[in-house]
């Protein structure tokens, strides 16, 4: 029996770990899909779950790598949440809500379904969205200007 269990619990292992690949190769295609549309080089990480970049990056290329997996999936679940929200509105009749799920079209339901669940596919963007808002907040780094009697007394035009 002993067997039996360790053999389920690895087996449970396996099938996490399998669901984690996905879950996370699906979230790391955003984050090429980001890299490929600024035009730079990326690489896997060991692991094969996390794109690093080859080139250097501004800040504003940094943000945009940061936040577009995030800001994509914002953007369908908000954008399906209006399409159910529209449906519900303009083809179900005003009844009950408790009614609605008995006589609601599957796919009416599965709308519904997957506006709820998108933010969760969104959840490995929690340390993105952090490590953007800390780019955002540090001071950026620039040069100190000049005295004139560093520039020698010349004052340039603007």
């Amino acid at each position: 029996m002993k067997d039996d269990t360790v053999g389920r619990l690895c087996y449970t292992g396996r099938m996490w770990k399998k669901l984690e690949r996905a879950w996370l190769g699906a979230y790391a295609l955003l984050q090429v899909a980001a890299y490929r549309l600024l035009g730079k080089r990326y690489r896997y990480t060991a692991d094969g779950l996390t794109v690093q970049p080859v080139e250097a990056l501004t800040r504003g290329q940094r943000l945009f790598s940061l936040l577009f997996p995030f800001l994509a999936t914002l953007g369908v679940t908000v954008g399906l949440a209006g399409l159910w929200l529209y449906a519900y509105l303009h083809f179900a009749p005003p009844i009950d809500p408790q009614a609605y799920y008995v006589t609601a079209p599957v796919w009416h339901i599965a709308l519904q379904v997957l506006v709820v669940s998108l933010p969760l596919f969104a959840s490995p963007a929690y340390n993105d969205v952090r490590r953007a808002l800390q780019l955002l907040t540090e001071p950026t780094h620039q040069p100190p200007e000049q005295s004139q009697k560093q520039s020698g007394g010349r004052e340039y035009p603007q």
